[in-house]
C-alpha cells in the first residue's frame, strides 16, 4: 500500500489520467473490432499492434509485449490457430521462424485501423484538430524522449 500524499496540487497525477485515457480507448477499439466481426481480448489485441508487416521473431516479440517467452507463445499459438497470426521460415536465418500476419489478421487490419480513426475523430471532435495533433505530438515527445518503442516495434 502507498503511503504519504501526491503532491500535485488539485490536478490529478498523470498515471491516474493516462489510465483513464488508455482504457477509455482501448474499450473503444475492441468495441470497433467487436462491431466489425473480430472480437479480441486486450492482451491479443496489443500483440498484435506489435507485428511489424515483415514480421519478427518470437524473442522480440515478447520482449516488445513485456512478457515472457513463454506467455507470448501461448498467444501466439492461440492467434494462429485463430487465422490471426503465421509463423514462417525466415528467409535470412533457416533455422528461425518469423511470425506474421494470417489471413483473419490481414482480414480485419482495416477494420482495426477505421476503430484507430474513430478514436482519433473523437478526441478531434472533444479538443478539436490543433489541440488533438498536439495531444499527439507531446505523446511522441515524450516516448521518444523515454527510447519507447513505436506500435510497429521499431525501437
Amino acid at each position: 500500500m502507498l503511503t504519504g500524499t501526491y503532491d500535485g496540487g488539485d490536478e490529478p497525477p498523470t498515471l491516474a489520467l493516462a489510465e483513464l485515457f488508455f482504457t477509455n480507448v482501448t474499450d473503444r477499439f475492441l468495441a470497433g473490432l467487436e462491431a466489425a466481426g473480430y472480437p479480441q481480448s486486450l492482451a491479443k489485441s496489443r500483440l498484435l499492434g506489435m507485428i511489424p508487416p515483415d514480421g519478427v521473431h518470437l524473442t522480440a516479440l515478447a520482449e516488445r509485449c513485456r512478457v515472457t517467452k513463454q506467455s507470448c507463445g501461448q498467444m501466439v499459438t492461440e492467434l494462429e490457430e485463430e487465422g490471426y497470426l503465421e509463423r514462417v521460415p525466415d528467409p535470412r536465418d533457416g533455422r528461425a521462424k518469423l511470425i506474421r500476419w494470417g489471413p483473419v489478421g490481414r482480414e480485419s487490419a482495416p477494420h482495426a485501423y477505421a476503430s484507430m480513426r474513430a478514436i482519433d475523430d473523437r478526441i478531434a471532435a472533444i479538443l478539436g484538430e490543433e489541440d488533438a495533433r498536439t495531444l499527439r505530438r507531446l505523446l511522441l515527445r515524450v516516448a521518444a524522449a523515454e527510447g519507447l518503442p513505436d506500435r510497429a516495434g521499431s525501437a
